[in-house]
């Protein structure tokens, strides 16, 4: 068992960079009016797409999906720095997450979420898009280029996977702190709690404002009933074939960026193991001084990334 380990540690170690001093977008970014769209992917599943209020003539299309803790808005800074490199950028939050619905009967396996992903280009007439999704979220991405080849062109991982199983990380971290926030009198010192297991998985935390704090907790104080039903759900799907199987049939180039500080909810030596031997051409790079929150922690890092994919050269 320990050689193992240790031959996926050397593995992982070995085609592993480390992102020293990537330069930011050379444009400041300027934030576009979005809307929020309502698209209906099967009956009774319905998923909140931010876009912008016109789609312009872009260099490059991306997809965002967030991670269970903060949905849309995590994405925030991302958006803008991309948009204001001529990206198109839609940000979906998978079903069960963020403003998307909730139904409790539906299949959430991660294979069935980037269905729906799919069905959502598909009404935006989108192919060839680059997709960047947040912790869990990054497997649904890979999923996606596994399943849609002609969808994907691209898939940047912030700190994710890849999993098998949902019953992890984030989701365990909502279900943990939703029960706490269904009680008035412990309602506060859930908050309390809930970002300190927010400063806990990152290093850098000057981003977390009491605004970003509240609109954090938010996402996980409102429906609460309904969000505890879907995230038992989530953690009980499970997937129509073995993951391995699924790496094996990504072509795409696959980025994996990842902290440079062990914090939890941080990807294992065995899950980047696994990408290195399953996937055809995948990179893990490391961002100094960070934990698993990229998006905010690093958002100029994971925008360059996209950038330089989107332009078709080394990222």
């Amino acid at each position: 068992m320990w050689v193992m380990r240790i031959a996926v540690v050397a593995m992982w170690l070995s085609v592993a960079g480390v992102l020293a001093a990537v330069p930011s977008p050379s444009v400041r970014p300027t934030p576009l009016p979005r809307l929020e769209r309502m698209v209906v992917v099967a009956p009774a599943e319905t998923l909140a797409v931010m876009v912008p209020a016109e789609l312009r003539r872009a260099s490059a299309r991306v997809v965002l999906l967030p991670g269970v803790l903060g949905s849309a808005f995590s994405m925030r800074h991302i958006t803008r720095l991309l948009e204001a490199s001529g990206h198109a950028v839609v940000v979906i939050d998978p079903l069960g997450m963020g403003a998307s619905g909730r139904p409790l009967t539906a299949n959430y396996s991660l294979a069935a979420q980037a269905q729906r992903v799919r069905a959502v280009l598909d009404t935006l007439g989108w192919t060839q898009v680059i997709v960047a999704g947040q912790g869990t979220s990054a497997t649904i991405a890979l999923h996606l280029a596994a399943q849609s080849p002609t969808h994907v062109r691209g898939v940047v991982s912030m700190a994710g996977g890849p999993v098998s199983s949902q019953r992890t990380g984030g989701i365990g971290t909502v279900l943990r702190f939703a029960r706490l926030f269904d009680n008035p009198v412990g309602r506060a010192a859930a908050r309390r709690r809930f970002a300190k297991e927010l400063r806990a998985r990152a290093v850098r935390t000057d981003w977390l404002t009491p605004e970003v704090e509240q609109a954090y907790v938010r996402g996980v104080g409102g429906d609460l009933r309904g969000m505890l039903g879907v995230l038992n759900a989530m953690g009980e799907s499970r997937e129509p074939e073995a993951l391995d199987v699924t790496l094996a049939r990504v072509k795409v180039p696959v980025r994996v960026l990842v902290g440079a500080v062990a914090v939890p909810g941080a990807p294992t030596a065995e899950q980047l193991g696994m990408l290195v031997r399953y996937v055809r051409d995948v990179r893990v790079d490391t961002v100094p001084a960070t934990g698993v929150l990229l998006h905010e922690e690093a958002p100029d890092v994971v925008a360059e990334v996209i950038v330089r994919m989107g332009r078709g050269g080394p990222t």
